[in-house]
């Protein structure tokens, strides 16, 4: 069956916003959109739901997030390690039992970073159906 061009273009364009939304791409070097640059930290999966078990739950070990069904230990690890080097979440040493552990809280930032989750959360309340 043949495309017509119009077809062929709309396709190929979603072809490339796939590629481009895909989780694994990488995020653009040097990009200075502040929006952009927020976006390529939280969009992962699993960042919204660790940062909602921080705020809602008290959540601060690795066991506590790991409560969140469906999310592995490699996954957390990564999500983790994201928000830290993001500077939303700090990562603690504690000795638990004389073994050295980490846990992990909100920063400054991260709290500022909440308020607008919370907007997100309310608007998809109100609107996402």
């Amino acid at each position: 069956m043949k495309r017509s061009t119009e077809t062929a273009d709309l396709m190929d364009d979603k072809m490339v916003d796939a590629k481009m939304t895909d989780s694994t791409a990488p995020p653009v070097e040097g990009a200075s959109c502040s929006f952009s640059r927020t976006v390529d930290m939280v969009k992962e999966r699993w960042i919204f739901l660790v940062l909602r078990e921080a705020l809602t739950t008290g959540a601060t070990s690795f066991e506590d997030f790991l409560e969140i069904p469906g999310l592995s230990t490699r996954a957390l690890a990564e999500r983790l390690d994201v928000l830290v080097a993001a500077g939303v979440m700090d990562q603690r040493r504690t000795a638990l039992d004389g073994t050295d552990r980490f846990s992990y809280h909100l920063s400054e930032q991260g709290m500022q970073l909440v308020i607008i989750l919370r907007a997100l959360g309310d608007w998809a309340d109100e609107f996402a159906r």
